[in-house]
This record gives C-alpha cells, structure tokens and sequence, in this order.
C-alpha cells in the first residue's frame, strides 16, 4: 500500500495542530466553519474531515498553516482577513454577553431597591423561585423564608379560592389585575393589589410573574376623602337645618314676646297669682327659644364658609365652641374657666371656633368617661407679655407618650380606635393658627394630660366710627309708614305686623308679585324682604328694582334664616342695604325702620 503523499502529511499535521482545544461559540463556530472550509478547500485541504471542535488561537493557525506548506502566500492573507473577521465577531459577542449581564445587574439592583413586591414562581406549582426584599418586607419574613413556598400560601385563607381562580386564568396567558387580601408571616393581613403575567423562555417552563402592592395606606386615606365629604355634607346640612328652624323660631320668638307684653298691658282681670305664673311660663318658653336660637346661630357660624376676615371676640367664639361639646365634657370633666384681659384677632369666627373645638374634642377624648368629679378641662384666656391673644386648653387626661408628641401634627396622624378620630384635627388647627400668623404648641406627660397653647396676633386698635353700626335718634319724629313685606312664610308678615303695630304692613309671599305691583307704581315707604325664597330669590329682586327704581331699592331691608355664604356676604357688601338675621330681635327691627324713616 502506497505511503502518504506529501500534501496528505501536511494535512495530517495541521489537523492535529487543531484537536486539542476549547469548544468555540456556536456563532464563531459557524463562521469559522465556513470562512476557512472554503479557504482551504480552496488550497486542495480536506476541511470537511476536521473536527472543528477546539478554540484556535490565531497566531497558532497561522504558524500551523505557515509550517505546514499547505497554503500558498495569497491563501494566507486571506485566511488572515478571515481570521480577523472571527476575532471581531468573538469581541462582539463578548461585549453583548457583558452588556446583557450588565443590564441583568442594574434590574437586579432596581427590584432590590425598590417598593415593587415582585416574584417568579413555576406556572404549573406556584413554587416560588425569585422573590424581592420588598415582597419579603410587607410578608414580614426574609426572603430565603419565602424561597420555596407557593403563590397560594401568600393569601388569607377566605381570599385563597377566589385567588386560585386568578393564577389559573393567568396560566392561559391572560394577565390579571386585582384586589384581594395577603397574609403576613405573623398572622395579620393587609389590603394588597396583584398583578399576575404569564412568561415563556425558550427551552425553559413556563412561569408567572407576580407583582404585589399594599394598599393599606390607599385604603386609609380612602376612607378619610369619605370621613372629609361626610364632614361637608353635615356643613350643608347644618346650613340647611338652621334655616328650616329660623324661619318658625322668629315667629315663636316674636309672638311669645307679644304675648308677654300683651299679658302685662291688660292683666286686670287676673290675679296676681295669675298673672305671674303666666308671665314665668312665657318667660321660660321665650329663654328655650332663645336656647333654640343661640344652637341655630353656633351651628350657622360653624357651617360658614365664609372667607371675611375681621376682628373677632375670642371669648365668645371659644364659648360657641364650649356649647357645642357641653354634653359630652360635662360626662366627663368638670370645666373650669380662667377667661382675662384678650385682644380680638383677625381672624374668621368660624375658624377660630373650629381650633377651640377641635382641642376641646381632643381633651374629652383623652380623659374617661364617668369620672368628671376626678377630671377637669381648663380653658384660659390671656394676654401675653409680647401683647398676643392666649388660648390654653389644658386637660388632666391619659397624656401622650414623648415618642408620638413629634407625630400628631401630621396629617392622619391618630392614635385612637378606628372610627373615633380622622387623624386631621390638630393638622387642621395647626393649618389655621398659621394661616392667622400665630403659633401653636403642644406640652404632655403620660398620666398626667396635655396642654395646648394657641398664641395669635392682637387685631390693630379700630376707631369707635369704625366698628359701631350708627343708630337712629330716639327724639327723631317717626311717621306712620307702609311696609312691604315679602316673605314665602305668610306667619312672617303678621309677625312683623304686631312689631310694628304704628305702620300700615302688607304682606306678600312671592317676590314677583310684589315687583309687578313695585313696577305698576305702587309704593311703599319701606321693604322687608327675605333673602331665600323658592322662586325669585331676595338677590334677583333687588337687582329687578334696582334697574327699574333705584329709589325703591335703597328701602329695602333683609332679613334671612340662611347660613351667610360668601356670595350672600358679596352681595350684602355691594348693595349696601341692612339686613337682620332671623330670628329677629322685634327692638332691632323698629330701630332699622325708624332709621330709614328719618
């Protein structure tokens, strides 16, 4: 048998050059195959009886194929053009595998250091494969505790089949978004949203991508957004009720007077024993409607949004505030008053009631029920060395712990049961100290009770012309007048009758009708006119007359059982005619028209 040829030899050698190394990158692999394949294919080598299965340095190709004399020169320089091409293929694969593990590296990083509660787990079990530091978080375990476990296993047991449900259609491939109930490693649970996706891999299982958010804090400023419109709609309400009771409450007032008055002028006929039990029941009806009236009046100040600011007595609005929770601290503690010297402040009444009641709130809380004999509130009224109004409530209830005092400002801050505070007062009342350039400041001791102090600036010293509303002469003749009175409630009318018993007084109950007659030419001396009425309110009146008969309306006074809006303020300040809240003082009301009939 016939040795081998040279050329075989050469082959020979060259093949063993290449049998030793790694295994290449499969692209590299192809290129490699196919590039020099026809390379020495080219030259008369057998490339297709090689087993191209090792890593070739190209230095070392290159020395094998120049040592073995089975490439000419130009075949060389195109092996190494090849070569060169692999080399940069292989620098661009490893830079792709290098930026892929870098990105792999800077999402690892973002789930870490996120809040997102992310896990993979197998589609088929629900074993948990990955899980991140913040879904260990809000499960109160580590994350080797969760390794291992089951999606089921994360779900309060009343949630667990309807949850079931969920990763069941997930696995079909259609992803789910919903609210259910996780339970901690402890035993308690939260409100949690999840989002469950379907994931394949090539040649790998399928697998669910799982991404958990506590809603607990969602749910809490849900139910606050509720507690604040619940708030405002009692404000509409309370606006709403104090005008159903004003308007029958004027009436009761002025006719228990007139028959007050009325029973003195003629009591001949009784005896005197009669006389006076009749005039103490009327008197006493008279104080309960006044009781009545005064309720009517908090509760209107209280609703009123109202954006004046002016100068406010602070004792009465701290004693507004004091009524409105007397039920409740009477059970509670005894209240002792320590009122001195105070400046007004400017300020809104209504917002300076809010702050003493919300305090006022606070210390009843604080302090149990049923031993008001062991407990007392405190309310002072002072002035400060710097000339500042000082309001102090100070309690001798349960306190509060020095680790809390640097939290109760915050909003939703609360440390009492659910559904007893919003967690808003002492934000709300910080907002408005503020918001009237004072300071707030709280002082507490566990066991002993908290001390709150209010510090607000002195409203500026007015002239007397300034702030007293001018009054008719008492020697000024008064003539005999005809009074217009529009009003949907007819008792009004025949109220306003017995007032003003010296005046000829017409009653009417629909404002157009009394413009029709204003516009025919009928006139009238004076107008008492209600500001809310059904159809034509007292407003679209006096903008009719004003057009029409601007004398006209310069007579009209109003009266009005509503809550003083913002817009009604506005309205009041632009047409500059008097008006009297009901109900109405009868001695107010004579003074009003005697004024305008001087």
């Amino acid at each position: 048998m016939a040795g081998p040829t040279p050329r075989d030899a050469r082959t020979s050698r060259f093949e063993r050059l290449l049998g030793w190394a790694e295994v290449l990158p499969p692209t590299c692999f192809i290129i490699l195959g196919v590039g020099v394949s026809e390379v020495l294919t080219a030259a008369g080598v057998a490339a297709s009886s090689w087993a191209f299965h090792g890593r070739v340095a190209t230095d070392f190709l290159v020395t094998g194929a120049v040592a073995s004399g089975v490439v000419s020169s130009a075949v060389l320089t195109l092996l190494v053009s090849v070569l060169s091409r692999l080399r940069g293929v292989e620098r661009s694969l490893a830079e792709q595998r290098r930026s892929a593990s870098e990105a792999q590296l800077r999402w690892a990083r973002i789930v870490e250091h996120s809040d997102w509660g992310l896990a993979v787990s197998e589609a088929a079990s629900g074993k948990l494969e990955l899980v991140s530091p913040a879904l260990a978080k809000l499960h109160g375990e580590p994350v080797e505790g969760l390794m291992g476990r089951t999606l089921p296993d994360l779900f309060e047991a009343r949630e667990r089949a309807a949850a079931l449900a969920r990763l069941d259609a997930a696995r079909t491939g259609t992803s789910q978004r919903f609210e259910t109930v996780q339970v901690r490693r402890d035993g308690s649970t939260f409100p949690a949203q999840v989002d469950v996706a379907l994931i394949r891999t090539a040649g790998g299982p399928a697998e669910l991508v799982v991404n958990v958010q506590d809603l607990g804090e969602r749910k809490r400023l849900e139910t606050q957004l509720t507690v604040a419109d619940r708030l405002a709609s009692l404000g509409m309400l309370a606006a709403g009720v104090a005008h159903e009771i004003n308007n029958p409450l004027a009436y009761i007032l002025s006719n228990l007077r007139f028959a007050s008055e009325t029973l003195r002028a003629a009591s001949e006929s009784l005896s005197p024993c009669q006389r006076t039990e009749l005039a103490d029941a009327i008197d006493e009806a008279i104080q309960g409607a006044a009781r009545v009236r005064d309720v009517v009046r908090d509760l209107k100040s209280y609703s009123r949004p109202t954006t004046d600011v002016g100068p406010v007595d602070v004792q009465r609005a701290v004693e507004t505030s004091v009524r409105m929770v007397w039920n409740d601290l009477r059970l509670r503690a005894r209240l002792v008053r320590e009122y001195g010297s105070i400046p007004q402040v400017d300020a809104k009444e209504a917002q300076l009631g809010q702050v003493v009641l919300n305090l006022l709130g606070n210390a009843i809380q604080a302090t149990p029920e049923g031993r008001a004999d062991q407990h007392e509130v405190r309310l002072t009224l002072r002035t400060a060395a710097d000339g500042r109004a000082v309001i102090e409530v100070r309690d001798t209830g349960a306190g509060i712990p020095a680790e809390v005092l640097p939290k109760i400002f915050e909003p939703f801050y609360t440390t009492k049961p659910a559904g007893v505070g919003t967690g808003l007062g002492l934000y709300v009342c910080q907002n408005i100290v503020r918001s009237l350039g004072g300071e707030i400041a709280v002082e507490s001791e566990v066991g002993r009770g908290t001390t709150v102090r209010v510090l607000l600036p002195a409203a500026p010293e007015r002239s007397a012309a300034a702030t007293e509303a001018p009054e008719a002469s008492s020697t000024a003749p008064v003539r005999k007048a005809r009074v217009l009175v529009i009003d949907d409630e007819p008792v009004i009318a025949l109220v306003i009758q017995r007032t003003l018993p010296h005046h000829e007084v017409v009653g009417v109950t629909r404002a157009e009708d009394a413009l029709a007659r204003l516009l025919k030419g009928e006139r009238f001396d004076i107008i008492i006119c209600d500001l809310m009425m059904p159809e034509m309110t007292g407003m679209q009146f006096h903008a009719e007359l004003d057009r029409a008969a601007p004398a006209e309306a310069r007579r009209v006074i109003f009266i009005s059982g509503a809550t003083s809006t913002d817009r009604v303020q506005e309205f009041y300040q632009r047409a500059q005619n008097p008006h009297l809240d009901k109900p109405f003082d009868g001695s107010a009301l004579r003074r009003l028209v005697d004024g305008l009939l001087c």
